[in-house]
């Protein structure tokens, strides 16, 4: 065949994908494998897998790009090839020059960002390695012809395709966990999909957090004396299950912080979701297991804020829904470190960072406090706690865990919950200490965790098939003497198994401050005795 004849006839529109598959593998990649290679052995089985994995997603995702461009339109396919083409380079030169990620919080800052701040960023390197890696590209892709396929034959080809995903993913379940741990940190560095998707993703969590929530009816607070205080402090626990607790009956002190501290814990209790923001939502609502993520209600925060109550949010995980409250903090930006920089995961125990001195500061006589943990969050259990906590010994150190013993998870995992138990001791040791002030705290989880029971790990599956492990989770109540004297609590008679505790914590914060409203519920409150309430 000729030249001219292969210039007349042009390629296939298969070799088209293939070709601009490959490029972004060749020209593109070099920040994503510079991370990957400095956390897996490919000589190893599982580093290999995990490195062919990543690969052939990349390969295959951009073919399926490619051949749905084209079923449109070939001059569609290829301007869109050449965008993403030079797209590409440039995020690549800047990746590499500052070590950063393309996540929804670095789209924020790139749209955010004045022509005067591009400027200062922008070097003449940036011409000549963008010329290389993205111009020349997007230059040949424009350029090559490409003959016209049958739409049906184009169809075939992208099932094809995706079957071979499909395959791939399957092949690759062994590592399915290291890609739970860890897509956070490939998503972001794998190009187009780091922009394309996390700008996706930063368009609907931007439309999320300003989304207007239906106001509630307004509600009343009693006054207080003279020189009175009420603090209440709701912590969020993170995949934390009852029956891994000792206060539950568990054969092992996970909770030798706080037993002997007067807590209750109400036995029973199932979560109304097995994942963070659909069981957050529930907790924070006042329809709790009623409640629609995407048809929100007025948070508790944002509403006893509006009631007058000083609200503080502080939070080392995600999932919190849209929030007006008078301050919120992030574990990254409490913690302190003696020497240097902070290294390695933010700890729980930085969201106590000067708690003491905000609660006991004279700015407002009540207070509420949500703490929202990471608690253990797996499967990295082993990084959720100081080295000093590892009791249960030996412990699984891997994001394959379904490649550790049984007991080495199981131990790395209550050593998590250990911790905990810890953070929260500290916290009542906070509350008991405060002068002239009225306590109260409720600890609940978001849900439980699977830990390997019928080859289950983690969470996250539907309600209507996801096993006890996943939704079993404690709830926990603490009070000074001076909050239960003052309502003529004996927290003795207030134990009871509770088989909803997130539908109960709206209205037992409104019980506990005393409010009048139209949704508050005496049914829900904890803090009334069973001869006070209605249980449903």
């Amino acid at each position: 065949m000729t030249r001219a004849f292969w210039l007349r006839q042009g390629i296939s529109l298969y070799l088209y994908a293939l070709l601009y598959g490959v490029a972004t593998l060749a020209l593109h990649q070099f920040a994503l494998l510079g991370w990957l290679f400095g956390q897996i052995d490919v000589t190893q089985g599982d580093g290999l897998v995990i490195l062919a994995t990543i690969e052939a997603l990349q390969l295959g995702l951009a073919m399926l790009c490619v051949l749905a461009l084209g079923l449109v339109s070939r001059w569609l396919m290829k301007g869109v090839v050449a965008v993403l083409l030079v797209t590409n380079a440039v995020a690549q030169i800047y990746m590499l020059r500052f070590g950063i990620v393309i996540d929804p919080t670095m789209i924020g800052n790139i749209l955010n960002t004045n022509p005067g701040e591009v400027a200062g960023v922008f070097h003449a390197s940036v011409v000549w390695q963008g010329v290389l890696w993205g111009v020349l590209p997007a230059v040949v892709a424009l350029a090559l012809p490409v003959r016209r396929a049958r739409r049906l034959a184009v169809a075939g080809a992208g099932l094809l395709v995706a079957g071979g995903l499909v395959a791939v993913v399957y092949a690759s379940s062994g590592t399915w966990l290291w890609f739970d741990e860890n897509g956070r940190h490939v998503g972001p560095r794998m190009l187009p999909w780091a922009y394309v998707g996390n700008g996706a993703r930063y368009a609907a969590e931007y439309q999320r957090r300003h989304r207007v929530a239906h106001p509630l009816p307004d509600a009343v607070l009693p006054a207080l004396p003279e020189g009175q205080r009420e603090v209440v402090v709701l912590v969020i626990g993170e995949a934390a299950r009852a029956d891994h607790l000792g206060h539950f009956g568990y054969e092992r002190d996970t909770t030798p912080f706080t037993t002997g501290l007067g807590l209750v814990a109400f036995p029973g209790g199932r979560s109304c979701a097995t994942y963070t923001i659909g069981a957050v939502a529930c907790i924070l609502s006042h329809l709790g297991d009623a409640a629609d993520v995407n048809d929100p209600w007025e948070p508790l925060p944002s509403y006893v804020q509006r009631a007058g109550i000083a609200t503080l949010v502080r939070e080392n995980n995600t999932g919190l829904p849209p929030l007006n409250v008078a301050l919120m903090q992030t574990g990254a930006d409490l913690r302190r470190c003696a020497e240097g920089p902070c290294i390695g995961p933010v700890l729980d125990e930085a969201l106590l960072t000067g708690l003491e001195q905000e609660l006991a500061a004279p700015n407002s006589a009540r207070r509420f406090v949500v703490l929202h943990l990471n608690g253990s969050h797996g499967p990295e259990y082993f990084r959720k706690y100081p080295d000093g906590f590892a009791i249960f010994q030996p412990v699984c150190e891997t994001t394959l865990v379904d490649q550790c013993s049984a007991q080495a998870l199981i131990n790395a995992y209550d050593n998590s919950l250990r911790y905990t138990d810890w953070v929260l001791a500290q916290l009542i040791d906070i509350l008991d200490g405060l002068e002239g002030t009225q306590t109260m705290m409720l600890y609940v989880s978001d849900h439980g965790q699977s830990l390997g029971e019928n080859g289950l790990y983690l969470h996250g599956l539907p309600n209507s098939i996801a096993p006890e492990e996943q939704r079993s989770v404690p709830l926990l109540l603490w009070m000074d003497a001076d909050f239960a004297q003052a309502r003529g609590i004996d927290p003795a008679t207030l134990l009871r198994p509770i088989d909803t505790p997130q539908d109960r914590i709206f209205h037992t914060v409104l019980g506990a401050f005393g409010a009048q409203s139209p949704v508050y519920r005496p049914e829900f409150d904890l803090l009334l005795p069973p001869t006070e309430r209605a249980l449903p």
